[in-house]
């Protein structure tokens, strides 16, 4: 790609094309998202920005003029840009904590701009709030009457989270992105940065004020009768629960490490979780949601451990 300028052109357009081809894909297999970072972040991590920025301009092009503003378009949109960027952190060799934030952020603040341009366009739209028909079948499944009310629930519960779903997911597709191109080109001898360790994950302490914002919309809401306000009050705390979750199993997962000669109490650890997994979850969400400001791995300290990310 880096030869002649036809070569070039015509790489860039065959990338457009693969791009463009995923995001037609990916509107039906969510799993292939992945793969348009992933490509995206390998071309300018080898050809630079502007071959990189081509392929994602073309396969916009492409899916605008098929297409128009649609779904396909738009997660174009959602996963290249992250994309784009994670070549560029990995080219100038950014840390991997660092590095990791700085994707998450951008995922997040393009995820939402993406499901704003869906709203307007019409594409976003909220379900009926009667059970469909093809929700009906799952209340065989279950004996007695209050099957139904549980399928009507968990129903109710998918049409108002998923704004945060669809945040949520933009997330995912980012980090797993970052870890697929990490292991890469790892695998291909370049450098990469400064590995990300799960166990020394940690949140800035001013993530707590997520939770009260959201606890805060949603009683203003439902006080003064905000339809609106207080489901996005319970989008936000729904999406505050994620990342305390994160933290908490890395405090886990830090202790869990710090336990290597006693063996029965990592068994202890590990059954634990196993068999009261609802228990150990919320136990992992309030670790996450309290270690901003106490600092749990704080105490291992004086063992020689260090804390890699304050």
């Amino acid at each position: 790609m880096l030869g002649h300028p036809a070569k070039t052109l015509l790489g860039v357009a065959a990338l457009a094309s693969m791009t463009a081809a995923l995001g037609l894909l990916g509107a039906y297999l969510p799993v292939l998202q992945v793969a348009i970072p992933v490509i995206l972040g390998v071309v300018v991590r080898r050809a630079g920005l502007v071959a990189g920025a081509g392929a994602w301009a073309g396969a916009l092009t492409l899916l605008f003029f098929m297409l128009r503003v649609s779904w396909p378009f738009l997660l174009v949109v959602e996963t290249g840009l992250p994309g784009l960027l994670l070549g560029l952190l990995f080219k100038n060799h950014v840390p991997g904590g660092r590095a990791l934030a700085t994707i998450v952020g951008t995922s997040v603040a393009v995820a939402a701009a993406c499901l704003t341009v869906a709203w307007r366009a019409g594409l976003w739209f909220v379900p009926p709030a009667a059970v469909p028909a093809a929700l009906e079948p799952l209340v065989d499944f279950v004996p007695g009457g209050e099957a139904r009310v549980w399928v009507g629930y968990l129903w109710e519960a998918a049409r108002l989270l998923g704004p945060a779903n669809f945040l949520l997911w933009a997330v995912v597709v980012a980090v797993a992105a970052y870890f697929i191109l990490y292991r890469l080109f790892r695998s291909l001898g370049l450098p990469a940065g400064e590995p990300v360790v799960w166990r020394y994950l940690y949140l800035p302490w001013y993530v707590v004020w997520l939770p009260i914002l959201g606890l805060s919309l949603t009683l203003a809401g439902d006080q003064w009768r905000w339809p609106v306000v207080a489901a996005v009050g319970k989008n936000v705390l729904y999406l505050s629960v994620w990342p305390f979750l994160a933290v908490g199993s890395a405090v886990v997962a830090y202790y869990f490490q710090t336990l290597r000669g006693q063996r029965a109490l990592r068994f202890l650890l590990l059954a634990a979780v196993v068999f009261y997994w609802p228990f150990a979850l919320v136990v992992c969400i309030l670790i996450g949601a309290l270690d901003p400001v106490c600092n749990w791995r704080r105490l291992c300290e004086g063992r020689g451990e260090k804390d890699r990310w304050r």
